[in-house]
């Protein structure tokens, strides 16, 4: 099966190219590289965000967590986010137990 091209990858490719002074063939290598590393981004994050929900069952944060992290694309930042959040209740609860127990 062949892959039918329309035109915009190669325009895209072309462009990229033009800004940067560089081949169309390099340009495609780079975007490539780019979207790998975005999707690597975006997966160790959510991968984090979605383990952390489920280990603490927080029901409604994993379903969030899960449409953002495969139906909409915020590149992690929901993800981050959760996790800042639920980092400092976990340092609070851990200060808490220390004074109970120092008294």
């Amino acid at each position: 099966m062949a892959i039918i091209d329309t035109g915009y990858e190669t325009l895209l490719y072309q462009k990229v190219g033009e800004l940067l002074s560089i081949s169309q063939q390099r340009a495609s290598i780079l975007i490539g590289i780019f979207l790998l590393i975005i999707f690597t981004w975006k997966l160790i994050w959510h991968g984090l965000a979605l383990y952390k929900a489920i280990e603490k069952k927080h029901k409604v944060w994993f379903v969030v967590l899960f449409v953002t992290a495969f139906v909409v694309t915020d590149f992690g930042i929901l993800a981050i986010i959760y996790l800042i959040i639920h980092r400092k209740k976990i340092k609070d609860k851990k200060k808490e137990e220390l004074k109970q127990e120092n008294n």
